[in-house]
């Protein structure tokens, strides 16, 4: 009977624990990665603006080649969706929408993930002319871990996890861009 409540005590400190360093971690995190592309702002900017394009390029569409797609509206315009399904649990499913573009330099994007969990980030893309024919491409990612999802950031790195998906995209953009067609 001791040893149940000694048991039980250690679970309710952690439980208390979790919860009191939950309340202190902030649940906000942003990935950002770049590289520059031998092409012209123009062409890089207008291909990244059509959302289907980034099937060519994004390392989670690697991830599961047999993922279901919807698309809703206009590629390339604000308010465009892209909606996903996918059996492999790291994608889940959810929908990226094109919520605001500034013509020739940025595209912001709102992610709503239904599976495994709800939740909603940002991302956008940003475009800088180094020259007349190489191009700074930024591509960025917000989240918001609420609690106590947002313990999980004490246990994965996300810079590194989001961030090694966000090269390995950028590398295939880069390859493409820089390819002759």
């Amino acid at each position: 009977m001791q040893a149940v409540k000694i048991v039980a005590l250690c679970l309710v400190c952690l439980t208390v624990a979790l919860a009191v360093i939950g309340l202190f971690t902030p649940g906000e995190y942003e990935v950002v990665r770049q590289t520059v592309i031998q092409a012209p702002r123009d062409s890089v900017f207008a291909f990244l603006r059509m959302l289907k394009n980034q099937e060519r390029f994004s390392a989670w569409a690697d991830m599961d080649p047999a993922m279901e797609r919807d698309y809703r509206g206009t590629d390339g315009t604000v308010g465009f969706v892209m909606a996903w399904r996918s059996q492999n649990e790291d994608l889940g499913s959810g929908e990226q929408e094109i919520i605001h573009i500034t013509e020739g330099e940025r595209i912001d994007h709102e992610l709503r993930f239904f599976e495994p969990f709800e939740t909603t980030a940002k991302l956008y893309w940003l475009t800088e002319a180094v020259d007349s024919a190489a191009t700074r491409v930024t591509w960025a990612f917000r989240g918001h871990l609420s609690f106590p999802r947002n313990l999980m950031l004490h246990v994965i790195d996300m810079n590194q996890k989001v961030g090694e998906d966000l090269e390995r995209g950028l590398g295939k953009l880069k390859a493409l861009m820089e390819t002759p067609q």
